[in-house]
């Protein structure tokens, strides 16, 4: 019988190539049963790669992977968890098009078939014990994925992953998309793997919660293992320091606001959505970061559409004041150089089947082109070009 403590899984001298980009350079790790384990580092620090390759999502260029004692080399995401290791990704990770029972059990349909016939209604019965059996009651197994918003969309992803009952669990970025209650319910779910001696990865920039849940913790920098630290050595501004190179003091973040001034900007006058909001009103003034708050279907989401105009107001009204201009559509508030960033960012904010360079484009077409609906392909590629850089300064 496995024993708490027992290495489980174990990654030798790793290294992943991106090209000319080191992602992973000679990493040595192991996850035992009975830990969670915290991995930390800045973006592209190579925490997401490791357990990526771990997971069978794709190959490591050299290097080794043991799995209980045997060599590890999944070919495939389906291989790794039809063999005991489950990843909740950081970005999407269901398929909009298709029920939320066929998102718990795809690639995993034997047991439902009939001959060449699935049966749906044991497919779903099975989803909603999976669902029940992770504490979620809320979510229909034969509805359609896309119904659901982002924060139900990880929540049936933890419930397919923990329908294999994984013996190594890895959480990549997933409580950014949750609720507290969300993030409270994954917490138990790691807490209880750990203690039937599974082993549990958790990555996050919160810091805050990786000291709370971790039992130890792995900090990297630019593709290599920094440090490798238990819960009685966790310091925070020691961890900072190892995670960016250079000592972060509590002034890390600018503290020369003077404070914001008298002068409206953009006002909600008593708005009403046919979804989230009734007569919501509100200010905000030159030079002020206002911050909406609240517990999950509280609205604020819905107001952020909104205010940019892609919910419609089916009474009141949204107003640019320097010009008095009302907010009816989302071509209005791009217009006037108002700009959003929707939390639902796979579905809203970007065009994953297209490039980079097009989806940057996309926001230029109007002014980049020759006449008419004619587009200067040497105009788009200068403001790729200067976007790019503008942003990786």
């Amino acid at each position: 019988m496995a024993q708490k403590g027992e290495v489980l899984v174990e990654v030798r001298d790793m290294c992943k190539n991106f090209g000319v980009t080191v992602a992973l350079n000679h990493v040595n790790i192991q996850f035992k049963r009975g830990e969670i384990r915290g991995l930390i580092g800045e973006n592209g620090s190579g925490k997401s790669t490791v357990s990526s390759i771990i997971a069978g999502i794709q190959p490591a260029t050299s290097g080794e992977m043991f799995y209980k004692g045997k060599p590890w080399k999944p070919a495939t995401s389906l291989e790794a968890s039809n063999n005991g290791i489950g990843m909740i990704v950081q970005e999407a990770g269901t398929i909009p098009g298709i029920t939320v029972a066929e998102n718990i059990f795809l690639g995993n349909y034997k047991p439902f078939k009939k001959g060449p016939f699935v049966d749906r209604g044991k497919m779903n019965a099975a989803a909603g014990a999976a669902l029940e059996k992770v504490g979620i009651t809320n979510i229909n197994p034969a509805f359609p994925t896309s119904r659901y918003d982002m924060q139900e969309r990880k929540l049936i992803e933890i419930a397919k992953v923990m329908a294999g009952d994984p013996e190594l669990f890895i959480v990549d970025e997933t409580t950014t998309a949750l609720s507290h209650s969300g993030r409270e319910l994954l917490y138990q779910i790691m807490h209880k793997a750990a203690d039937d001696g599974k082993a549990v990865v958790f990555i996050s920039h919160d810091l805050a919660e990786l000291m709370e849940h971790c039992d130890t913790l792995t900090i990297l920098r630019d593709g290599v293992i920094i440090d490798n630290l238990e819960k009685k050595e966790f310091e925070a501004n020691d961890i900072k320091h190892k995670m960016v190179g250079r000592e972060v003091k509590d002034n890390y973040y600018r503290s020369d606001s003077d404070g914001y001034g008298d002068e409206v900007v953009l006002k909600a006058d008593c708005i009403t959505t046919m979804n989230d909001l009734l007569c919501f009103s509100l200010e905000l003034h030159r030079g002020e970061i206002l911050g909406i708050g609240g517990l999950s279907e509280c609205g604020m989401h819905g107001l952020g559409r909104a205010l940019y105009g892609l919910d419609e107001v089916v009474d009141g009204q949204v107003v640019l004041t320097k010009d008095n201009v009302v907010v009816k559509n989302a071509e209005t508030a791009f217009r006037h150089k108002m700009g959003y960033v929707s939390k639902n960012r796979d579905q809203e904010s970007l065009e994953l089947n297209a490039s980079i360079g097009a989806n940057i484009q996309s926001v230029g077409y109007r002014k980049n082109r020759i006449f008419g609906p004619f587009i200067s392909g040497r105009k788009c590629s200068c403001t790729v070009k200067k976007q790019a850089t503008e942003n990786n300064r």
